[in-house]
């Protein structure tokens, strides 16, 4: 049996530190390193012969000893207090849509996003939020014949965070012409593509959204953009 001393090191079970520092004791013991560090392996003689010793002092053998025991320790502390690599941070970048201006059927200047065959009008260039929600209107480059019968499905996901949104935009009449429209309520902020694949329209869009409304539009963004 074993008794455990601070560092790693054992001895037989019933010999105190002062026997082992005591001369006269011929017991050779090997110490290694519980983590692996510096000593792996190291032969310490503990005790040894007390030859060459003073009255009242250690033999030779037992200070050379003393001197690997403390040299085992601050190795095996080193090794187990290295330092830590730091975690990687990944940041998405967004490349939003560029802003586009289609020209309404009675000649109105419409604000917005174009995509394939859908034109996502938002009355403005940005900035877009997840509170308070969005009106947003979509018009397609190939409406049916009756504009009423059909509702848009339209498919959001943040490509940041994977995050989903599925929007059912409803038909409206306006002079500039047919478009849906519909509330968007985003999940997170991020960047956001909606995508519309029906009726043989085909096209999506991304904008950035923002978590909330920044102070300088605060007289703004208690309502949400109006529908045109």
């Amino acid at each position: 049996m074993w008794t455990e001393l601070p560092y790693g090191l054992r001895v037989p079970f019933g010999l105190s530190v002062l026997q082992l520092l005591s001369p006269g004791r011929h017991r050779r013991r090997t110490h290694t390193c519980a983590h692996g560090g510096v000593g792996r392996g190291a032969v310490i003689p503990i005790g040894h012969d007390t030859e060459g010793a003073k009255p009242g002092g250690f033999a030779p053998a037992v200070r050379t000893t003393l001197v690997l025991v403390a040299t085992l320790a601050v190795g095996c502390s080193s090794a187990a207090t290295g330092p830590m690599p730091s975690p990687t941070v990944r940041t998405y970048v967004c490349s939003p849509t560029p802003s586009s201006v289609m020209l309404g059927r009675d000649g109105t200047n419409l604000i917005g996003f174009r995509g394939g065959d859908i034109f996502l009008f938002t009355a403005r260039a940005g900035p877009f939020h997840a509170n308070p929600p969005e009106k947003f209107s979509i018009l397609l480059a190939n409406p049916p014949g009756d504009p009423r019968a059909l509702s848009v499905k339209v498919h959001g996901r943040n490509l940041a965070t994977g995050s989903s949104l599925e929007v059912r935009a409803e038909n409206l009449t306006a002079s500039w012409g047919d478009a849906w429209g519909a509330i968007y309520r985003f999940p997170d902020a991020g960047c956001w593509e909606l995508a519309v694949d029906q009726e043989g329209n085909r096209g999506s869009v991304v904008i950035e959204v923002t978590v909330t409304c920044p102070e300088d539009r605060a007289s703004f963004c208690p309502d949400a953009t109006a529908s045109p």
